[in-house]
């Protein structure tokens, strides 16, 4: 398996939050199970839990559905933080095209279709800003 988790944070107000204003978080993932504890685990700790979206980002319509989810449970998408990665290592010679089109599909190409994705209610809301923490 691999790690890919992105945020988008979504606030009513443009821009990032003001004391005493809350962010609307929601998250995305492959690992269901995993990410249903994170949520429950957060919630219990903060009082309120992100939203866990499913999702497998190396599927730029899947992507877009997640946004569009998020968007509309939560409102327009202001903040991105792309943090999704797959971090398995090889020997250089053991890299073939195939495991390099899949690392580059699950390291690179969704930093750019979920930053897409997000840009239309950034657009609207008056800015936004995106986080690339890959």
């Amino acid at each position: 398996g691999y790690l890919a988790i992105f945020v988008i944070i979504t606030l009513e107000s443009a821009g990032l939050p003001l004391p005493g204003e809350t962010a609307q978080v929601a998250f995305i993932d492959i690992a269901e199970e995993a990410s249903k504890a994170l949520a429950h685990d957060l919630g219990a700790r903060y009082g309120h839990a992100p939203l866990y979206l499913k999702a497998d980002l190396t599927d730029v319509e899947a992507i877009r559905a997640a946004v569009a989810e998020a968007a509309r449970d939560h409102g327009l998408v202001t903040v991105l933080v792309n943090n999704a990665a797959w971090d398995d290592r090889h020997e250089i010679d053991a890299v073939d095209a195939d495991y390099w089109d899949r690392n580059t599909a699950i390291n690179l190409r969704h930093a750019f279709f979920t930053a897409q994705a997000v840009t239309e209610g950034m657009k609207a809301s008056g800015g936004g800003a995106i986080v690339p923490a890959v």
